[in-house]
């Protein structure tokens, strides 16, 4: 042993290159979408979420921040006009 301190994990490096630079939310889809710039990639990722759980594969990667806005939006709103259509 060399008295070294342990190399911190790779899902610890990973945390500290995402950051959270916005939160939409759309409450008649209980959804929401957290955008991330990720500096490790050079681009942004768009996380999604319904009723409070992580759509892992719905994760979108860009490297255009106007674009994972759209994207976001446009996705929330999908979901509102479908939860819109199945409640009348």
């Amino acid at each position: 042993s060399t008295g070294a301190a342990p190399e911190p994990t790779n899902q610890t490096n990973r945390k500290k290159t995402m950051r959270l630079i916005a939160t939409i939310h759309k409450a008649a889809a209980e959804a929401t979408a957290k955008i991330y710039k990720d500096t490790d990639w050079s681009e942004y990722r768009v996380r999604f979420y319904r009723q409070g759980q992580h759509l892992t594969g719905a994760d979108y990667h860009t490297d255009d921040k106007q674009d994972a806005h759209d994207t976001a939006q446009g996705q929330l709103a999908r979901w509102a006009a479908q939860e819109t259509s199945t409640s009348n």
